[in-house]
């Protein structure tokens, strides 16, 4: 994967959000950064428009030159490093400044968060790793709408479709 995204609160809206995380100098192919954020950008623009609510609104794209700090924002091993739970109460110390000979090239995206997590998430916490006939069906549904909605308006083919790129 060339991208991580993490759930984070944005104190300026008081909510969680998802935030993408993407190390732009580990892409070999640059325009596939271009594509992703172009292509996220209009699927974004159907889902405010209420064309098709079944994309991840897309709220803001920043660059800086340093990665995230694992102690705050976590990593595949320890997805909590400073607990489940947001405190806007509670101080944190700030992460130590990155050493200025190792910059790169970091892009941010963040996006609206899907509470479920990813559509192979969902599955994993249901009993027996199964849905129920009507859960199956409605989401189904919703993957075969947002596809026909891209298709229908862009011209877009999607072709990685995994219970990853499911939200």
């Amino acid at each position: 994967a060339f991208k991580r995204v993490f759930k984070v609160h944005n104190n300026t809206v008081g909510a969680d959000e998802a935030m993408s995380v993407m190390d732009v100098d580990a892409i070999t192919d640059k325009k596939t950064i271009a594509a992703e954020l172009v292509v996220s950008a209009m699927l974004s623009s159907m889902a405010r428009r209420a064309i098709c609510p079944n994309f991840v609104i897309m709220r803001g794209v920043f660059t800086l030159p340093y990665d995230v700090p694992v102690s705050h924002w976590g990593s595949e091993t320890n997805k909590r490093p400073k607990g489940a739970q947001y405190n806007k109460n509670k101080r944190l110390a700030r992460p130590r400044q990155p050493k200025e000979a190792f910059p790169g090239r970091y892009q941010f995206i963040r996006m609206e968060l899907c509470s479920e997590g990813d559509f192979e998430e969902f599955l994993k916490r249901q009993e027996s790793q199964c849905l129920h006939r009507m859960v199956a069906r409605t989401s189904l549904f919703q993957v075969a709408f947002a596809l026909h909605a891209a298709a229908d308006r862009y011209s877009l083919k999607h072709y990685d479709i995994k219970l990853l790129n499911v939200f």
